[in-house]
């Protein structure tokens, strides 16, 4: 199918896009969010079963407070959760960088075009169908003029749409698997704005989960300082690190590192740090072992 490409300075000319392009576009950008995505609604799994239970994973007290008589619960909840910090994180991250502007690597034009040629070239009944959806295309396309966003954005006439290729993807195999006839450039704009929307929940989810972590953390530190090494004790070296960005997020730098936690989390990652430079300064001045020579030669 023949899609409507940019071509600089000549405004929009007709141009044959790669076979398979878009589709690879569509799979590849999904493909890479796949295990943030996962873990993000395993996030939303466990905060959803604490609520069912009565609050078990949902509340450690009020926001600035702290209470020693949810220190058995934030033991139970930092001992199921500490050890997976570090994957939560980088998915937190990820998510985080597809619903909040301005993006790394937003979509083109040309790139959401080839994009949406998998949509109507999928939901195009004949070849005069097909060739009679070309203006269509072109005008959902245009969502992805970056002039249209000035111009609605200027006037309050309408919106800007997510320009990430994740919010785009998920859109197509969403209307691809719900549509019988291809989408108005209105149709597509909601479709953008509920995929957006699945996004940002999910990684509200994750984020939550971490303040949890985070809140129980801190009442084991306050309450049972014993019970906070020991578990520390007990997890991947780069787990310290992780949490000591994560005090980042939620504080400023100067009020984060004045706290004991933060000092200890720090301590915690030096020494650690120091421990491996020395077992690899360690492995590297070991003499290698001498072998016998078989007899004979």
């Amino acid at each position: 199918m023949n899609a409507l490409i940019e071509m600089p300075g000549k405004g929009v000319a007709r141009r044959p896009v790669a076979k398979g392009t878009g589709l690879t576009l569509i799979n590849n950008t999904l493909a890479g969010f796949v295990e943030p995505l996962r873990i993000a609604d395993e996030c939303r799994r466990q905060l959803q079963q604490g609520i069912e239970q009565g609050g078990f994973y949902s509340y450690l007290g009020c926001e600035r407070g702290l209470e020693a008589k949810f220190l058995d619960r934030a033991k139970i909840i930092h001992g199921r959760l500490l050890r997976n910090i570090a994957q939560v994180q980088a998915a937190y991250s990820a998510l985080l960088q597809v619903v909040i502007p301005p993006w790394q690597n937003p979509l083109t034009h040309a790139q959401a075009t080839a994009m949406l040629g998998v949509l109507f070239g999928t939901l195009s009944k004949t070849k005069a169908d097909d060739e009679n959806s070309a203006m269509l295309l072109a005008s959902c396309a245009d969502l992805f003029n970056p002039t249209n966003d000035i111009i609605g954005t200027t006037t309050g006439l309408w919106k800007p749409i997510s320009k990430h290729p994740l919010v785009l993807a998920l859109a197509i195999k969403q209307l691809i698997a719900t549509s019988v006839f291809k989408p108005s450039p209105s149709e597509l704009r909601d479709a953008i704005k509920l995929a957006f929307s699945k996004l940002d929940a999910l990684g509200g989810y994750s984020g939550q989960w971490l303040e949890l972590l985070t809140k129980a953390d801190e009442i084991i530190f306050a309450f049972d300082r014993p019970a906070w090494d020991a578990a520390y004790a007990e997890v991947n070296s780069k787990i310290p690190l992780v949490m000591q960005a994560q005090l980042f997020d939620e504080e400023s730098y100067e009020d984060s590192e004045a706290t004991p936690r933060w000092q200890a989390l720090d301590d915690l990652t030096k020494r650690q740090t120091e421990e491996a430079t020395q077992r690899i300064a360690a492995c590297k001045t070991t003499p290698a072992k001498r072998t016998r020579k078989p007899k004979g030669g």
